[in-house]
């Protein structure tokens, strides 16, 4: 997995949710170093017709500011965890925390490589047409992968999700460990969500691994 992939932020968002109308965003405060990839950002979510966060959400332009070297800008909507950049390196390296921590800890991605996996995250929680299983076997996995057929990129920290995109489809895949809640399992079983705008592509998606007891839901 890495943090790239072969879609850039505009590409991705046009091919999801259609061509989107640029807004200059506000600017903000002067000791604030906005990154191009993030003024993009500003510029797409004021533009669109349609959210395009819905757990997560990023900080107004105007509420940025840096503390010891970190610049908050994207939060968990319960709260649970907040993300910063840093401006010493020119890829803007993306960092977490729990807010009742005092001290940030690697993401593992640059800003570019937050934000694309962030759009897509966010698509796949308002998508209009989404399936999920907790069963999936790792043979059922990479026949689903296979159909994606796009290499995946890396989620953030401390989320532990693969995500994949390709035209109309997104998918985003992790372990599933049943706690306490069930027997250990005898193999590896992977929580996977599948998530169209066209039923008909989601239902070519699921068909090829039909064993996985695919919850199918509608944000429509």
């Amino acid at each position: 997995m890495n943090s790239d992939s072969v879609y850039g932020l505009s590409d991705f968002l046009f091919a999801w949710y259609g061509k989107i109308q640029r807004v200059k965003p506000p600017a903000v405060d002067p000791s604030v170093t906005l990154p191009p990839i993030l003024a993009e950002w500003y510029e797409f979510s004021l533009g669109s017709e349609h959210p395009l966060t819905f757990d997560t959400r990023c900080l107004a332009p105007t509420r940025l500011r840096e503390e010891s070297g970190h610049t908050k800008f994207w939060v968990e909507s319960q709260g649970c965890w907040e993300w910063a950049f840093r401006r010493d390196s020119p890829d803007f390296p993306v960092y977490f925390r729990d807010p009742g921590d005092r001290y940030w800890k690697p993401a593992g991605v640059p800003l570019a490589g937050f934000l694309i996996a962030m759009a897509v995250h966010e698509a796949v929680q308002g998508a209009p047409c989404v399936a999920y299983s907790s069963s999936v076997t790792a043979a059922d996995l990479q026949r689903i992968l296979a159909f994606v057929a796009q290499p995946g990129i890396s989620a953030p920290e401390p989320y532990g999700t693969a995500i994949y995109l390709s035209d109309g489809l997104l998918a985003e895949v992790e372990i599933f460990d049943p706690g306490d809640f069930g027997p250990p399992l005898t193999e590896d079983r992977y929580m996977v969500t599948l998530a169209s705008r066209n039923p008909q592509v989601l239902g070519e998606a699921t068909a090829v691994a039909p064993n996985a007891k695919w919850r199918l839901d509608t944000n429509e």
